[in-house]
């Protein structure tokens, strides 16, 4: 993308890895995230003076933190996250827990003096578990698997803390050679 014709990525649903945010930056594309469920909307707006830092949408939804449900993750004690939605005509959206993990701040390092979010990490089950009993978010994508093996369908699990399991249904034979190159796309993204 020449970076005159772009005045702002914004990106949505899924964790922006470092490598992106500097490859964006480089070429002079800003990026601003913001934190939302299909439940309750907008969460929270990415900082513009801390990426990484989301200023609570305080207008739309109150979090929480549930203080009993912890993990750690990167050395970082992160907790489940509970919204009430403020604006539910409907159905209301009362401490709904999201199932998603992160840190719940007073303020926000830029100055914001208001409820921050930090370190968010989705649903408890797309995390893997290492033998030393450490939690790693594991986010993959379908294209990049896709341009390695063609597969119409696939399903991955964690049966026991030493295996990860990755199916996938296929129409063509997978060569061995490909197998190979999976693997070493999956090591990528356990490492990153």
């Amino acid at each position: 993308f020449p970076s005159h014709d772009m005045n702002l990525w914004l990106h949505h649903s899924d964790n922006l890895s470092d490598s992106s945010r500097m490859l964006m930056k480089e070429i002079g594309i800003p990026i601003r995230s913001n934190y939302s469920a299909a439940e309750v909307g907008l969460i929270g707006f990415e900082c513009q003076e801390t990426p990484g830092y989301y200023h609570v949408a305080h207008s739309n939804v109150y979090v929480e933190e549930n203080s009993s449900d912890v993990i750690k993750v990167f050395n970082r004690e992160l907790k489940r996250l509970i919204v009430t939605q403020l604006h539910s005509y409907v159905t209301p959206i009362i401490r709904y827990e999201l199932g998603d993990y992160g840190c719940l701040h007073n303020s926000c390092p830029c100055g914001h003096d208001g409820p921050t979010l930090s370190n968010i990490y989705g649903r408890k089950k797309n995390f893997i578990k290492c033998l030393d009993g450490k939690l790693i978010p594991f986010t993959f994508y379908s294209k990049p698997i896709n341009d390695i093996v063609d597969f119409d369908e696939i399903f991955c699990y964690q049966p026991r803390v030493d295996q990860l399991v990755i199916e996938l249904a296929s129409k063509k034979h997978i060569l061995s050679s490909q197998l190979d190159k999976l693997v070493t796309y999956i090591n990528r993204v356990i490492e990153n």
